[in-house]
């Protein structure tokens, strides 16, 4: 980076009065700058309360429109039913209470800078329309048949995986190739975690003098406690925060035990602090989970043992058949009968004794079928079928990844919550779904 560059940053850190000096952070601003000039879509992509409105602010102040008007317009606080009417407007009669036209948005800020946030919100018909004012600059009042011109630059932002909202068919794919010609993403507080200690005592310092509390502060071993939590709302969560221990503690000093006195009752703190790409063998809830795998996989492998010495010890013949992933035993009285389903949470006589909790989706590998013409030496929970290529185990990072994957599903793909049932960091969990590809 360039010394006008390190000077443009710190100009712009300035004027929006954004904190911390993360190379993250610095390149995000940078390219907010560079691509300003440019007339062209900008698609923000950052998590809720990361700041992807200042940044909008940045690329219309360097931009050639900064004299005209800025609008910022979020799209999942609009009912679905009055976007169209808020977006572009509408004429008189085009509805009950239209009792004059009315200007839209486009029309507001013609010449200038509108500003989608929350872009994945806007339902699919309104992105049928959006998608053609940014190709020609039209769009029709709602009630009106007249087309209308508009000069407005796009900048659209997203908390949301739009290509995983494509696959679902709830994202236009070609509004999402013309939104993103250039792409900014806002680091995470969790990943710049160097910062934090900077923003708690910026926001500590104004809230003070605010308030006339004098030389209130955080302690140094509270500072790092503050590193070590996940900010799933990032720095909107953070100032509320900071806000919230100044007025509930009445000491000069902020230490660990307020800090966690004030944070969620479930909080789990991670133990990687200041990185962003940590050694797994140095990270202990990664290696905590992979040592109750392999315990698992270490008793599935001696029971599976057993069960195979005593068949082959009195092996009665046998034959596999496919029931569609569904167990069955021949009986005495030879009728069929299932021993379990995909859907029972046990596994016969593979049932884990170690304490499990928030792993409940780590199961033994699918079974196919066997049916026992035999039972004069087995029981039920003793029947168990081998694998037509003789693979007795996945590896432990299929298991890893599966385990993820179901527990993402049953949670609806709700990454904070996964990661509490996982006893795992958050930001190891989103290293891992992009390491497996599970977006």
């Amino acid at each position: 980076m360039t010394a006008s560059e390190e000077k443009l940053i710190k100009e712009v850190k300035a004027k929006f009065q954004i904190y911390g000096n993360s190379e993250q952070l610095n390149t995000a601003i940078l390219r907010a700058i560079k691509f300003a000039k440019f007339d062209t879509s900008i698609l923000i992509i950052g998590e809720s309360g990361s700041g992807k409105d200042v940044f909008s602010k940045i690329i219309h102040t360097y931009s050639k429109r900064k004299t005209k008007n800025c609008l910022a317009v979020n799209c999942g606080s609009i009912p679905q039913n009055t976007i169209d009417s808020e977006l572009f407007g509408y004429v008189k009669g085009a509805f009950t209470g239209a009792v004059s036209d009315t200007k839209g948005y486009f029309e507001i800020t013609d010449g200038g800078t509108l500003f989608l946030d929350e872009i994945g919100e806007m339902p699919l018909d309104t992105q049928t329309r959006l998608l053609r004012v940014i190709e020609n600059g039209e769009y029709i009042k709602v009630g009106s048949n007249e087309v209308k011109k508009t000069n407005v630059r796009i900048v659209a932002a997203t908390n949301r995986n739009l290509e995983k909202a494509i696959m679902e068919n709830k994202f236009r794919s070609d509004l999402y190739y013309r939104l993103s010609d250039v792409t900014i993403t806002i680091p995470p507080l969790r990943e710049r975690t160097e910062d934090i200690p900077i923003i708690a005592r910026l926001f500590a310092n104004d809230f003070a003098d605010a308030y006339s509390m004098g030389d209130k502060h955080f302690t140094p071993d509270a500072l790092e406690l503050l590193k070590r939590y996940t900010w799933p709302g990032n720095v909107r969560q953070l100032r509320s925060f900071v806000s919230r221990c100044m007025i509930e503690n009445d000491s000069i000093e902020i230490t660990a035990e307020m800090v966690k006195n004030n944070l969620p009752k479930e909080t789990v703190f991670t133990t990687e602090v200041a990185t962003t790409s940590p050694k797994e063998a140095e990270n202990p809830n990664y290696m905590t989970l992979m040592s109750m795998m392999v315990s698992i996989l270490n008793k599935m492998n001696i029971q599976i043992n057993e069960i195979q010495n005593k068949k082959e010890s009195t092996q009665p013949e046998t034959k596999v058949i496919n029931n569609d992933n569904v167990l069955y035993s021949r009986l005495p009285n030879h009728s069929i009968a299932p021993i379990h389903t995909d859907n029972d949470v046990k596994y016969n006589n593979l049932v884990v004794e170690d304490d499990m909790s928030g792993f409940e989706d780590v199961k033994p590998p699918k079974y196919k079928s066997i049916i026992i013409e035999n039972q004069s030496s087995y029981k039920a929970d003793d029947v168990i079928e081998l694998d037509d290529n003789n693979e007795e185990f996945k590896s432990l990072k299929e298991i890893e990844k599966e385990a993820i994957e179901r527990a993402l599903k049953r949670n609806n793909y709700n990454r904070k919550t996964t990661a509490q049932q996982l006893q795992i960091a958050e930001r190891t969990l989103y290293r891992k779904i992009k390491d497996y590809d599970l977006d």
